[in-house]
Order: C-alpha cells, then structure tokens, then sequence
C-alpha cells in the first residue's frame, strides 16, 4: 500500500476476511483465492499490484482514466457488462450477489443519468 487505506477480503485454506492495508503494508493473496478490495475511506488509496501479465492484460481491458480530484463515475450498465464478460473471458470469478452479501461486500445499481 502506498498511500490511503484498503481493506482486503480473501478466502483461502478455508478461511476468510477482512484484512486492512496501511501504507507501507502488503498483502498477498495466494493464487485462485476468492478476494476483493475496498477503499472504506474518502481519500485515494493507491497500492501497487504485482501480479501476472494476463491480469495485467484484463486490467487493461476493463480499467478506464479517472481525473486527480474528481471521484469516478459510477459504471454504466454497458460498462458492467463488459466487465462480466471479459471476466468470463479470462476465466475470472466473480461473486454472486449472495456471496457478496455474506462477505460484507456492498453492491450498488447504477444511478439513472442526470439532465
């Protein structure tokens, strides 16, 4: 982590939870293991991934620019979509709303657009 504050879930050898990152943290989450990250915080979080060239890739495909300053738009239903797929493309797994929930893993809807 290099600035801000994460919290990181991820299930492995039949464990789970929230861990949180301070800077100056790491965390690594093992190969195939059901994870998902979360800035709780009104600041940036920054952290640095190292990671294999297909995540790479996927990251790449699904990320889009954010301006310094202004907070992300909230994803389109078209940009959802896309990411669905190519999470299927890459043989990524994504959480079912139920394993969300029981995570602590807020969902939202996109809000409707504004005029």
């Amino acid at each position: 982590m290099i600035s801000g504050l994460q919290e990181v879930f991820r299930e492995a050898q039949g464990t789970s939870g929230w861990i949180v990152c301070n800077p100056g943290d790491y965390i690594q989450v093992p190969n195939e293991a059901k994870h998902a990250f979360g800035n709780k915080s009104s600041a940036p979080a920054i952290s640095l991934c190292c990671t294999t060239a297909k995540l790479g890739r996927f990251f790449e495909e699904i990320g889009r620019p954010v301006s310094p300053g202004e907070p992300p738009a909230t994803p389109t239903p078209d940009e959802l979509q896309h990411f669905v797929e190519a999470a299927a493309r890459y043989g990524y797994w994504l959480a079912t709303p139920e394993e969300n929930a029981a995570a602590g893993v807020p969902l939202f809807q996109a809000s409707p657009a504004r005029h």
